[in-house]
C-alpha cells in the first residue's frame, strides 16, 4: 500500500478516479458498469484508475465463475476504501462548497 498523502492527494486531484471511487463505494460494479454509469470513453483510461485505487488498496477485484465459459468480475470497496470514503464524506459535509 501507498502512502495515504498521495492517496488522498490523487483522489482529491483527480475528479474522474474520485468518481469511480464513490461509484464503487456505493455498490460493487463491474468494469462495464462502471464506465457506462459515468460514460467513460477509453477503456484504457478506466483501467489506469482502476489500477491505481487497487494499488492504494482501496479497492479489490473479485472474479466469480459461472459456467465454465462466463466469468464475472466486480469491483468492490475494501475497508481502508470504506475508511477514506467516511473521511472524504465528513469534509464535503463540514466545509462549504467553494
Amino acid at each position: 500500500m501507498m502512502d495515504y498523502k498521495d492517496m488522498l492527494s490523487y483522489l482529491l486531484r483527480n475528479e474522474k478516479a474520485l468518481s469511480v471511487f464513490k461509484t464503487i463505494s456505493n455498490s460493487p460494479n463491474s468494469f462495464t458498469e462502471i464506465k457506462e454509469i459515468l460514460k467513460i470513453k477509453f477503456n484504457p483510461e478506466l483501467s489506469r484508475i482502476l489500477q491505481k485505487l487497487d494499488n492504494y488498496g482501496l479497492i479489490y477485484n473479485v472474479f466469480k465463475r459461472g459456467n465454465p465459459s462466463n466469468y464475472y468480475s466486480f469491483y468492490h470497496i475494501s475497508p481502508t476504501g470504506e475508511t477514506i470514503m467516511k473521511f472524504l464524506s465528513d469534509i464535503e459535509n463540514i466545509l462549504p462548497s467553494i
